[in-house]
């Protein structure tokens, strides 16, 4: 099996990440995780693509 965590991004990335967006979309309450998923996702998907693996392109949001 393939080693995988090389891609997998830390626990302090993904909460800085979960930050950047609730403070992009102006400090909403009760987001937490859903703000914690869509982080770990968009990162998942940068360290995948960094590492050359395929990623689906739904999986990155990229809004401005």
């Amino acid at each position: 099996m393939k080693d995988c965590s090389q891609w997998l991004p830390t626990h302090e990335g993904i909460a800085f990440c979960a930050y950047l967006i609730w403070e992009r979309e102006g400090h909403p309450q009760g987001c937490e995780v859903a703000h914690w998923l869509q982080a770990e996702m968009q990162l998942q998907a940068v360290c995948k693509q960094d590492a050359g693996l395929p990623v689906a392109a739904a999986s990155v949001e990229t809004k401005a």
